[in-house]
């Protein structure tokens, strides 16, 4: 809805200018391509090792609990698999949903990113002995499918697998932003170990996206401006991780006093911004 009035307000203005857009562009230059291509899974299996089998993701999931983390903060880690039909089950507050993708090369809005699609990663968590649940202002633990609206975006489809990723955090941590961080690394170091697997995935087979970046000289220059959360625990903002919607390698903008940065539409696009809220 700002968007939508900002673009409003723009027009009125350029209109009340007699503004008229040149559209004799002298130079198209294209400074980055990002190419974008997406895997279908139709099942999660467990299995004795973590692989990609036709449309199937094996996982085992004592291998992927293998990762450190700070254990002054955090007590424990689970993760489940919810299949598709599994959603009348009860989960704890739900910080993050994010889809499994990672870069086969260049950084975030260049190169190429590969994507799973028919899997989402839910990251929830709660505090031990006194079952606080992380909020800002309403939890949301409760049976999935009274909590969550499917097919939405920043939500999972209807007929996704879920990976489940329950951190317990340590008594006193979850009201902290350290807290609240630690359990989206956790996140990030887990869902690594699938992005591993799809970077060496043959990409001949699979859809493709290609979106350039491109540079019009005499063209309208038109930015949107974003204003996101830097107050620290539910209220944190990352930027430029090191792989698709993760946190590791990422800047916190809180510690660089909240001052802009400037994105590109592809940087964005292939999820240069983290939430933690």
């Amino acid at each position: 809805a700002d968007v939508k009035k900002a673009f409003a307000l723009l027009s009125k203005k350029l209109k009340s200018r007699n503004y008229k857009l040149n559209n004799n562009l002298t130079k198209i230059k294209s400074l980055e391509k990002l190419i974008r291509y997406s895997k279908d899974i139709s099942e999660i299996k467990l299995g004795n090792k973590n692989q990609i089998i036709a449309d199937n993701l094996i996982l085992n999931i004592e291998e992927l609990l293998d990762i450190s983390y700070n254990e002054d903060i955090v007590s424990k880690v689970n993760i489940k698999i919810i299949s598709p039909d599994q959603k009348n089950i009860f989960t704890h507050t739900k910080l993050d949903f994010f889809p499994i993708a990672a870069k086969k090369s260049g950084i975030l809005g260049t190169g190429e990113t590969i994507e799973l699609n028919g899997i989402c990663t839910m990251l929830t968590a709660f505090e031990e002995n006194t079952g606080y649940e992380p909020c800002n202002m309403g939890s949301s633990e409760g049976i999935l499918k009274q909590k969550v609206v499917f097919d939405k975006i920043g939500t999972p489809k209807n007929t996704d697998y879920i990976i489940n990723i329950e951190v317990i955090i340590k008594e006193g941590r979850a009201m902290k932003a350290d807290g609240i961080i630690e359990a989206y690394k956790i996140s990030d170091k887990i869902s690594q170990k699938i992005r591993n697997l799809l970077k060496n995935i043959d990409t001949s087979r699979l859809n493709a996206k290609t979106f350039y970046n491109l540079k019009k000289d005499s063209a309208l220059k038109l930015a949107i401006i974003k204003v996101v959360s830097g107050y620290g625990c539910m209220y944190d903002t990352f930027l430029k991780a090191t792989e698709p919607c993760g946190i590791i390698g990422a800047t916190n903008i809180r510690q660089m006093d909240n001052m802009p940065f400037l994105l590109t539409a592809n940087e964005v696009m292939d999820g240069v911004i983290k939430p933690l809220q």
